[in-house]
């Protein structure tokens, strides 16, 4: 890559054929399509299927099993340290694969809390955390397959964004996508504090 021009050099199947450290570089280098726009647009008509059908678990740890964590200040502090580290410059792998399965954790919640749960949860340490890891854009590092996965399948389905479980989905997908990269046709109708968070990640 040092030696070719941006997308002048081309892999076949590069997510099967690249390793996993070189794939997000190649990415962004290469084949920036790969990590191409996320139309969140909600459809014509009504959608009757269940989002959370539609996207396999991107974490084993979900649930209460996960809220475990974020009930414990120091494991908290430990995550912010992650983040902050990861913001302060060039970042060791071994970190940057806590931080890519932190992440997943995050999103796999997102997923599965209950509509009417959803401002609670943001009120709770995963809030806090879900917003210093979009603030930091750790958002546009895919770190390996499983990021790749993830970001395929929260890029495959359009969001209706009237139905109960989208804007847990669309926080989700914030945390897998680079600033500017997801769209929103309007944000008229989402909660406040989906908006903010929203446009934090706009601006990174």
């Amino acid at each position: 890559m040092p030696y070719t021009q941006p997308r002048k050099l081309s892999v076949a199947d590069p997510l099967r054929a690249l390793p996993d450290w070189l794939l997000n570089d190649y990415c962004v280098y290469c084949e920036p399509e790969l990590a191409a726009p996320v139309g969140l647009l909600e459809p014509a008509q009504p959608q009757t299927s269940d989002l959370k059908t539609e996207i396999e678990p991107l974490s084993d740890r979900r649930g209460e099993d996960a809220m475990v964590w974020f009930r414990d200040e120091a494991v908290v502090a430990r995550m912010q340290e992650l983040i902050h580290t990861y913001i302060a410059g060039p970042t060791a792998a071994d970190t940057l694969q806590e931080l890519a399965g932190l992440r997943r954790v995050l999103a796999q919640l997102w997923l599965d809390v209950e509509p009417v749960q959803l401002q609670t949860l943001e009120q709770t340490a995963v809030g806090e955390v879900t917003r210093a890891m979009i603030r930091s854009e750790f958002s546009a590092v895919l770190q390996g397959q499983d990021d790749v996965r993830a970001r395929e399948q929260l890029a495959a389905h359009a969001v209706d964004l009237s139905t109960p479980v989208a804007e847990g989905r669309v926080v989700a997908t914030l945390l897998f996508f680079p600033p500017g990269k997801v769209q929103l046709e309007s944000t008229e109708g989402l909660s406040p504090w989906l908006i903010e968070i929203f446009r934090e990640h706009m601006t990174g």
